[in-house]
């Protein structure tokens, strides 16, 4: 029997497909960029033929990973700035600003978790005018909806004693009435509104820093949320740059930011004119145009996520709902109108409730099925909102990091009720709502093993606590692999070209260096990708 000729053969190898027809393999025969076929070492050897066949030593290999909502841009610049990032004190935040040494113009850190701090307070612009009475000096939370500015900044930005409020937003003062730095929401503007716009030479290079970065620890395609303000020319020109130079070695779907239903008809125009371009280097396949997305609240370490009932740590607090009910349905009508697929960000259960109304009041319920609508993070939930979520088929969006980082100060956030009933990922699933897992970097680090660990053990880094934080809602290690695969396609309507290893499917497969499906949980966390294959090209890994 004459055999078909295949780009290139992979076999011997433990296969985690994904694919309920074909659970598991050992071989993978490639062409033309897809999967020709799946199957035992010997059924494909067999019926398949190449000049370049590779035994893999009876390595894992896995689809390509998804992270199913980050911020690639914001990555790629948060890996120039200074990293706060497990910072124990407000006095080492501090040094970490001095170390950077000579810095230009303005100075900025993130990842600060002020719960942390040896101080257990947020720090204030007379904490970062330590750092520099001359510069600007901004810090920045790591939810990335609060930061503080120094005096410098504060003063650029016109925000004195009177200033006042802004609409979906908060800024601090002290008693006598000086803003102490603290800015949350809408507020942040003010500064970054004063701070120097990245040029394109500087954004392009934060895709391509970020897209190197996430390859090389197993993600193939990145759900990312880049597309924030009107200055869509230069997103788009960097991402065109880096392909062009062939730096966009994954595929990027893209998360629209939009906080009014005129920039939703704008953007349908700017994008009807980029698609007359019909570059050659940016395709449907590695750059698409995914859903129209809402920031719809805070986060509950900045105490900003909008809830029912007050902060039991800060009564008289419900938090900061960016976008009303009305202002939602505005916005999704005109986007739905327009083909896009719905989705926003939505933490607290205020939020989360009106999303989801919001997504029936727009789609027809005979729709909803196929417009599967999202909520990205969906914390702080209850029973009757999972009820709510699975009758309008909605699918979440969750970061198993989130676990580890908040659940210190969850119980004194929410009151031990609340805190119970948030981050439920098991039950989300169990329930019949379909979930999809990605970092939200660089809110937390985007190595997907270390998202996957911390939903198997819903524990810190170091292990702790031992049972992992409210244990009945770890996920096993298949239903983890599920949600950075099969499930994180799903969301975005790719589950017919990505997420799988099945025949007709994009060639996207990542090489580990241990079994993740036979080693202690706590190693999970340390696994590394030996290489990684997107549209059956070996872009990242060692001669194997």
């Amino acid at each position: 029997m004459k055999k078909t000729v295949a780009d290139f053969i992979l076999h011997n190898a433990l296969v985690w497909t994904a694919d309920d027809a074909l659970p598991a393999a050992h071989a993978v025969a490639v062409a033309g960029g897809r999967i020709l076929a799946v199957g035992s070492s010997k059924e494909i050897l067999d019926g398949y033929e190449s000049a370049v066949t590779t035994d893999l030593k009876g390595r894992r290999l896995l689809p390509g990973l998804h992270d199913s909502h980050m911020h690639l841009l914001f990555t790629g610049h948060f890996l120039q700035r200074t990293n706060l990032i497990g910072c124990r004190s407000i006095d080492e935040m501090i040094e970490r600003f001095r170390a950077r040494g000579e810095d230009k113009e303005p100075i900025i850190g993130r990842g600060f978790l002020q719960d942390n701090f040896a101080e257990k307070r947020m720090p204030t612009r007379h904490d970062l005018d330590k750092v520099s009475q001359e510069q600007p000096v901004l810090a920045i939370r790591g939810c990335g909806h609060v930061v503080v500015a120094n005096s410098k900044l504060l003063e650029m930005a016109g925000v004195k004693k009177g200033f006042g409020q802004v609409d979906g937003g908060e800024i601090g003062y002290d008693k006598d009435g000086e803003p102490n730095g603290f800015l949350a929401e809408t507020a942040m503007a003010l500064v970054w509104s004063v701070l120097p716009v990245p040029t394109l030479e500087a954004t392009q290079n934060a895709v391509v820093n970020a897209a190197r970065e996430l390859i090389r620890v197993g993600i193939t395609t990145a759900h990312s949320d880049d597309f924030v303000n009107s200055d869509w020319d230069k997103t788009y020109s960097a991402y065109l740059a880096a392909a062009k130079a062939g730096d966009l070695p994954l595929r990027v779907n893209h998360q629209l930011r939009f906080d009014k239903p005129q920039d939703v008809a704008n953007f349908v125009e700017w994008r009807a004119g980029k698609d007359k371009e019909k570059s050659p280097h940016l395709t449907p396949e590695n750059f698409a145009y995914g859903p129209i997305k809402l920031m719809c609240d805070g986060s509950l370490g900045g105490r900003t996520a909008a809830l029912n009932e007050p902060y039991s740590d800060d009564p008289g607090n419900y938090g900061v709902q960016i976008l009303s009910r009305a202002q939602m349905v505005a916005i999704f009508k005109e986007a739905h109108k327009a083909g896009y697929q719905l989705c926003g960000h939505a933490i607290g259960d205020k939020t989360i409730t009106d999303i989801i109304e919001a997504f029936a009041e727009v789609i027809p319920a005979e729709d909803l099925p196929k417009a599967r609508p999202r909520v990205i993070h969906a914390q702080v939930t209850t029973e009757k909102i999972f009820k709510r979520m699975k009758e309008l088929h909605v699918h979440c969006d969750i970061q198993p990091a989130f676990v580890p980082s908040d659940s210190p100060f969850l119980v004194s956030r929410l009151g031990e009720e609340r805190a119970a009933a948030s981050y439920a990922w098991k039950t989300m699933r169990d329930m019949g709502i379909s979930s999809s897992a990605g970092s939200d970097s660089p809110v937390e680090h985007f190595c997907p093993f270390y998202g996957i660990y911390c939903a198997v053990t819903r524990a810190s880094a170091d292990g702790h606590p031992a049972e992992g934080w409210n244990p009945k809602e770890r996920l096993t290690i298949e239903e983890s692999l599920r949600a950075y695969t099969v499930d994180a396609a799903y969301a975005a309507h790719l589950e017919k070209s990505s997420g799988r290893i099945a025949p007709g499917l994009f060639a996207d497969f990542i090489l580990l260096d241990r079994d993740i499906l036979n080693i202690p949980h706590e190693e999970i966390k340390d696994i590394k990708v030996l290489a990684a294959w997107v549209d059956g090209k070996r872009i990242f890994g060692e001669n194997l």
